[in-house]
């Protein structure tokens, strides 16, 4: 007879991705801990504590609702993780946002580079583009069951765009909307001193990310990475590091551990055609429009806690940052903040801290020095 598994029973073991993740969910929620304590191995056992005085409370989850993509949600989950998950449910409503929304947190505890304040809602892109992205990232939050339903699976975006214009952080928002790991690659990462290193580097950064599956390898700068293969291209170590790539990223389909790969670049024309080819999909995301620029000083002034200074502004300051990416507005205004803590410093610190509107139209012709 089996014994029902419970957090303790799965301390430690790796969750693989089938249909047997949601019993082992479902044995968490509907087996309270202590009923197998006498059944757990003593190791496992720890895990409760040991004697009357540090033993937990049983469990109670007894009305948790699975999603229907839970087995998903919870792919590459850890026996410690899915412990976790089972005691944070036992304080909740049960409901399956509560299921996702947890899940959610723990990952980002394990992986501190997924930012989970980076939400659809926040990302500053076009319509057009946040649909598609959303879709991509539905597909990855239950690639099983799409997959069971002949979908293919996306194996890779090619973000193309000036510097600024948010690359990043839609790699950051696909993350944590969707419950997948993040790991983030640059030059630096992947570059190699001698013959075999840059392959290890590849070899082992791909890895990292099949480690944390489902995940996305986010490979910024990639015409930097893999530049077409000739003139500067014809270097034996970069020849190297594009080999290595076009290995790793065929293994993401052979190896069934779902790694989804988004660049970005600037330079589209000098990334290597064989890496190219391996991008299901390719997305421009331009410089923001009026609309764009307007909204994204909204969300910061909020954050900075100005919004009421600007409340009438907005229209202005949008017409006003023309031409300006993302990163740069977020400059602008942080180099405004710069001038009124400056004040402050200069009038008895902290407490003389205010920010006026003269800071941020002052600082806007200035706007290149920091960009």
């Amino acid at each position: 007879m089996r014994v029902p598994l419970t957090p303790s029973l799965v301390f430690n073991r790796r969750v693989k991705p089938s249909r047997s993740t949601e019993v082992i969910v479902a044995s968490i929620a509907s087996t309270p801990a202590s009923d197998s304590l006498k059944t757990a191995p003593a190791a496992a056992r720890s895990v409760f504590g040991k004697g009357k005085q540090r033993q937990r409370q049983p469990l109670s989850c007894a009305e948790l609702t699975l999603p229907a993509n839970a087995s998903n949600l919870m792919q590459g989950m850890s026996g410690r993780d899915i412990s976790m998950l089972a005691q944070r449910l036992a304080g909740k409503e049960g409901g399956s946002a509560d299921f996702a929304s947890v899940v959610r947190q723990i990952r980002g505890a394990a992986n501190p580079t997924v930012d989970v304040r980076a939400t659809w809602a926040s990302l500053i892109v076009s319509a057009d583009t946040r649909s598609r992205l959303e879709t991509t990232c539905a597909i990855l939050k239950d690639a099983e069951g799409w997959g069971a339903r002949g979908v293919s699976i996306p194996t890779g975006i090619l973000l193309e765009g000036p510097a600024g214009s948010g690359k990043t952080q839609i790699a950051r928002t696909m993350a944590n909307e969707g419950s997948l790991g993040f790991v983030k690659a640059t030059v630096a990462d992947l570059k190699g001193l001698y013959v075999g290193h840059a392959a290890g580097n590849v070899r082992d950064i791909f890895a990292k990310a099949r480690a944390a599956s489902p995940a996305i390898l986010f490979i910024d700068e990639l015409d930097l990475v893999a530049p077409a293969r000739k003139g500067g291209g014809n270097d034996v170590l970069v020849q190297e590091i594009i080999s290595q790539m076009l290995q790793e990223m065929d293994g993401i389909v052979d190896q069934h551990r779902q790694v989804f790969v988004l660049a970005a670049t600037n330079l589209p024309e000098n990334i290597d055609p064989s890496i190219l080819s391996r991008f299901t999909e390719r997305l421009t995301v331009p410089l923001p429009d009026l609309e764009s620029r307007v909204r994204m000083l909204e969300i910061l002034f909020v954050q900075a806690k100005i919004d009421s200074l600007f409340s009438g502004d907005y229209q202005l300051l949008g017409e006003l940052s023309s031409g300006m990416s993302l990163r740069d507005i977020s400059n602008w205004l942080a180099l405004a903040q710069r001038q009124a803590v400056s004040r402050a410093v200069e009038n008895g610190g902290g407490s003389a801290y205010k920010m006026v509107r003269e800071d941020l139209l002052d600082a806007a012709p200035l706007i290149g020095v920091i960009a």
